[in-house]
């Protein structure tokens, strides 16, 4: 159970952080 709260998280942030570098170089366009 914690372990797949753990994988979850973990996949949640490498998202955000994607989505995040993507943004990030939208506007430095």
């Amino acid at each position: 159970m914690y372990n797949d709260v753990n994988l979850v998280t973990i996949q949640y942030q490498m998202v955000f952080t994607y989505s995040n570098n993507i943004t990030l170089r939208t506007l430095s366009i």
